[in-house]
């Protein structure tokens, strides 16, 4: 049964405009972009399960749109039973386990893109199933024809059916501009896709868009870019120049802003609020049966934020919930609401990624560090030592230096050493065997050493 077959038969039983339909249907296939997966295998979708995910996955909300949601909810549940069964949601799958035993987000988006008023008409008259889409098909090009309905080819900038023009449709975007073709593909950027060349052949194994279109997308992202190293250089003469423009900070260096197909296979990071992902990290630590460490694992560790959006998001949860709100620390946060393997990897993660933005040179991960590693010492009663190994791990110098340094100014004129030292003490609060300071020591050994060097 394919999409057209049901719209038919739900129109059968319960009337209704099938033109009005089929564009709201065409109107959630061009919303429905960011959810790679719908249920496992062998589950049921509940009303308000299938609501939930149309909603995420759309990032839409309005009454008109749900109410759109709830007919094709019913649509889909050809039996009546208030249920979508494992049978009713498979159309929406793709050949083969290529998801994880999970029901694919992307057959929905090609089967309701391939609504159409004539087949639909065409059914009714039959009583029989017109052909439905197959599983690697791309979109149709045309909301309205009959005939481009099965051609699956897709054209650049046209809109197909629907209100709703941000849809992830290629047909919604100019595939030959840079800008357009960077919109377009960044949607499909995961933790999986972390490369434009990665999300565009998985675009194409899935059949969502054509040869033509990935390759306009390759032409456009490759044509007059710089690689990320003259991007920087770039950047560093426009911070120090505000009046120069792009262009001539390109001419003034000498550099070449020719074709670059390095582009392509570099990692893309996703835009992020950060103010809103230090509230999700919030959220995970305040459910309603302690924390959900799944969602906080999933959160420290999603490599699609850079480590430099990293430190600005630690330091986002700082400024609401944390020390500068009178709360607990970050660092102290994970190893009050985590403990064993788990509470370790987090804050050594935590360690390495503010670890990686500092010696990329950026300042604000410094203070973050010096602020984490008073969360995790002498700040709130709490030895995070597996962060501490991950930030005096690196074999840089000038870092570890600009952190003592900068660690008296961030907390209140306190001193590095004396914090790590009193942190480590041993028995009765007093320093080991031979005045050690347990692992500490260590710590204290690269410090001292960078002060000499410097």
């Amino acid at each position: 049964m394919d999409i057209n077959s049901l719209i038919s038969s739900y129109v059968e039983k319960n009337g209704g405009d099938v033109s009005s339909i089929v564009e709201k249907l065409k109107d959630i296939g061009n919303s429905v972009y960011e959810e790679r997966s719908i249920f496992s295998y062998g589950e049921d979708a509940s009303p308000e399960e299938f609501m939930d995910y149309i909603l995420k996955a759309a990032s839409r909300s309005d009454d008109a749109f749900k109410d759109d949601v709830e007919l094709l909810f019913n649509i889909i549940d050809e039996n009546g039973d208030g249920t979508l069964s494992d049978d009713e949601l498979s159309m929406f799958r793709r050949t083969g386990d290529t998801n994880n035993g999970k029901v694919d987000g992307f057959g929905l988006w090609n089967n309701l893109l391939n609504a159409d008023e004539a087949k639909v008409n065409s059914a009714a008259s039959s009583g029989g199933d017109t052909t439905a889409v197959s599983e690697g098909d791309t979109p149709a090009s045309d909301s309205t024809s009959a005939d481009n309905t099965t051609t699956g080819e897709t054209t650049a900038g046209e809109t197909t059916g629907g209100s709703n023009a941000t849809g992830s449709s290629p047909k919604n975007y100019d595939l030959s501009d840079p800008d357009s073709a960077k919109d377009f593909i960044s949607k499909f950027i995961d933790e999986d896709h972390k490369t434009y060349e990665e999300a565009i052949s998985y675009l194409l194994d899935i059949g969502a868009i054509s040869d033509e279109d990935a390759e306009n997308i390759r032409n456009a992202i490759t044509k007059g870019s710089l690689s990320k190293e003259d991007q920087e250089k770039v950047d560093a003469l426009l911070s120090v120049n505000p009046n120069m423009t792009e262009e001539e900070a390109i001419e003034k260096l000498g550099l070449n802003s020719n074709d670059n197909t390095s582009a392509l296979n570099e990692t893309v990071y996703k835009e992020v609020n950060v103010e809103e992902y230090a509230d999700q990290i919030y959220n995970a630590t305040k459910g309603m049966i302690g924390t959900d460490e799944a969602a906080l694992e999933s959160l420290l560790n999603d490599e699609t934020i850079s480590d430099e959006d990293f430190a600005r998001i630690v330091e986002a949860y700082e400024k609401k919930y944390g020390q500068d709100a009178g709360g607990k620390g970050f660092i102290t946060m994970i190893e009050n609401e985590t403990s064993g393997d788990l509470q370790a990897r987090l804050t050594r993660k935590v360690g390495e990624r503010l670890m990686a933005a500092a010696e990329n040179g950026d300042e604000k991960a410094i203070d973050m560090i010096c602020k984490e590693i008073y969360s995790g010492t002498a700040g709130q009663n709490c030895t995070a030592n597996d962060f501490l190994d991950a930030i005096f791990a690196t074999e840089n110098e000038d870092v570890i230096y600009n952190i003592n340094e900068r660690y008296g100014k961030v907390n209140s004129g306190r001193d590095l050493i004396t914090d790590l030292k009193n942190d480590h003490l041993g028995f009765l609060g007093l320093p080991g065997l031979f005045g050690s300071y347990g692992e500490a020591n260590d710590y204290i050994t690269k410090i001292n050493e960078t002060k000499r060097h410097h």
